[in-house]
C-alpha cells in the first residue's frame, strides 16, 4: 500500500471517531475479548486440575523419582489444591484487568493524539521544518506535537 493511501485510511480512521467515549468502550470491549482468549486458558488450567484431583479423584502424580518426576510432582500437588489454584487465578485475573486497562487507556491517548494532529494540521506543518504526515504524528509525542503549534503559531503571528 503506498503512503499517501496509508496516511488517507488512518486520517479517516481517526475522523470516523465522533465521541472520544464511545471509542473508548469500544476499545475496552476489543481488549477484553483479545485479553480472554489468552487469559482464559491460563486460568482454566489450575481450575481443571483442582477439579480433577479434589472433586473426581484423578491423581497425575508421576512414579519415576528423578528431578524432572519430582518437579512434576510438585507442580501437580501445587496446582491441584483449591487455595493455590484459586490465587493462581486470582493473579492471573488482575493481570488481565490490569492490562485491558493499560491497552485501553493508551489507545484513547493515541487516537486523543492523532485527533489533536488533524484539528492543528495546518499549524504543525508550519512549525515543523519537515512535513509531517499522519503516519509520522503516531510516532511521536503529543507533547512533541504541541511543541510544533506552538512554533506553527508564532511564526503566523511574526
Amino acid at each position: 500500500m503506498s503512503n499517501e493511501k496509508e496516511v488517507n485510511l488512518l486520517e479517516q480512521k481517526v475522523r470516523s471517531v465522533k465521541n472520544i467515549k464511545v471509542y473508548g468502550k469500544e476499545k475496552l470491549k476489543e481488549n477484553l475479548v483479545a485479553g480472554l482468549k489468552y487469559t482464559a486458558p491460563v486460568v482454566a488450567i489450575p481450575i481443571t486440575l483442582s477439579v480433577l484431583n479434589n472433586v473426581f479423584g484423578i491423581d497425575f502424580q508421576v512414579y519415576n523419582t528423578s528431578y524432572v518426576g519430582d518437579f512434576l510432582n510438585n507442580f501437580y500437588t501445587a496446582l491441584s489444591e483449591w487455595d493455590t489454584s484459586l490465587v493462581g487465578v486470582a493473579a492471573a485475573m488482575s493481570g488481565y484487568g490490569l492490562g485491558t486497562a493499560y491497552e485501553t487507556i493508551r489507545d484513547i491517548n493515541e487516537m486523543k493524539k492523532l485527533k489533536y494532529y488533524l484539528r492543528n494540521k495546518a499549524i504543525i506543518k508550519i512549525g515543523s521544518e519537515k512535513d509531517l504526515s499522519i503516519l509520522d504524528a503516531e510516532n511521536i509525542s503529543k507533547n512533541e506535537l504541541e511543541d510544533y503549534v506552538e512554533k506553527g503559531r508564532s511564526k503566523v503571528l511574526r
